[in-house]
C-alpha cells in the first residue's frame, strides 16, 4: 500500500516538478475564474438593479403636487400632498382617487409605479 502512494506521489512531483507550479498556476486560473464568475454576477444581475433604484429615487425627489401618478396596484391619482422627512426624503403622499367625492387615501412612496406624462394623459 506505500509503495502506490509513493509511486503517485513521485508520479505527482514529476508531472508538477519539485517546487509545485503547475499547481500553483492551476490554483490562479481557479482564482482568477471566481473572480470572472463574481464580475459577471455582478454586471448583470447586481448593477441593473442599482440603476433601477437609482432611477426610482429620482422619480420619488421629481414628484410634485399635481402630478398624475399611478400606483403598483393600477390606481390612478393625483397627489395632493408631499410628507418629506428630515433629510428631505419622501415619507408619504396623499392621492386623490376621486374628484366629485374628494376622496383621499395616504400611500407609501414605494407604492408608485410612475408619474403619467402629459403625453399620456392626453392619449386617454
Amino acid at each position: 500500500m506505500n509503495s502506490i502512494a509513493y509511486a503517485l506521489l513521485a508520479q505527482a512531483e514529476t508531472a508538477t516538478g519539485s517546487t509545485g507550479t503547475a499547481a500553483g498556476g492551476e490554483a490562479m486560473s481557479w482564482i482568477l475564474m471566481i473572480v470572472l464568475f463574481f464580475f459577471i454576477m455582478w454586471f448583470f444581475m447586481i448593477r441593473p438593479q442599482q440603476t433601477q433604484q437609482k432611477k426610482f429615487d429620482q422619480m420619488l425627489n421629481g414628484l410634485k403636487v399635481g402630478d398624475k401618478v399611478v400606483t403598483i396596484g393600477g390606481v390612478k391619482a393625483t397627489i395632493t400632498n408631499i410628507i418629506k422627512g428630515s433629510n428631505n426624503e419622501v415619507l408619504e403622499i396623499q392621492l386623490l382617487l376621486d374628484d366629485k367625492n374628494n376622496v383621499k387615501v395616504m400611500f407609501d412612496p414605494r407604492a408608485i409605479a410612475y408619474v403619467v406624462t402629459p403625453e399620456e394623459d392626453k392619449k386617454k
